[in-house]
């Protein structure tokens, strides 16, 4: 990217930083790392189509790279484009099973289509499962989701794993409300 570019990104004119990126474009259009910059202050101008039909250049240029499908399946899931998200989070799952990122991310994902068997199928499938309070409670948001009564105990620890982590985390509190109340 030009210092021109940058300079305008630094001074925080992303008009003239994205007039910028579009002449150096038109010189190296097959430059990944140019679309996806785009794609992004397209983005903080809060153009989201052109922000994704931007990233969809960056995926053409690197179809194997999981991180750019991963980006486009949030603005797909922002903009309530569904299918397009779980799309682009299924591509980044085959390119790099193993991330924990994009695995909570298709969680959220298949959580939002109301695939909650699949998002638990995928947050349990984590070969080491992360013990954030962010995992943990999108794990409870889903087997509340489900409504299950076999999913009390499972929730009931997580329940304790949270408040072990943060005694006053309100998600942590509600979860042991709605265990304890049944």
């Amino acid at each position: 990217m030009c210092e021109l570019t940058k300079l305008h990104l630094t001074e925080g004119n992303l008009p003239a930083a994205l007039d910028m990126l579009n002449k150096h474009l038109e010189l190296e259009s097959t430059n990944s790392s140019l679309w996806q910059r785009k794609s992004q202050i397209l983005l903080e101008l809060g153009r989201q189509k052109a922000s994704l039909d931007a990233l969809k250049q960056a995926i053409q240029i690197s179809p194997n790279n999981a991180a750019l499908h991963a980006k486009a399946a949030i603005i797909s899931r922002d903009t309530r484009d569904l299918a397009a998200a779980l799309e682009h989070i299924q591509r980044a799952t085959q390119v790099d099973p193993e991330d924990n990122q994009i695995r909570f991310l298709s969680a959220q994902i298949h959580l939002a289509c109301l695939h909650a068997e699949q998002a638990l199928e995928i947050l349990s499938g984590a070969s080491e499962e992360p013990t954030t309070l962010q995992w943990l409670t999108l794990k409870a948001e889903v087997l509340v989701s489900m409504e299950s009564h076999r999913n009390l105990l499972p929730l009931a620890e997580i329940s304790a794993a949270i408040l072990e982590k943060d005694s006053s985390d309100t998600a942590g509190l509600a979860l042991q409300s709605i265990t304890d109340a049944v």
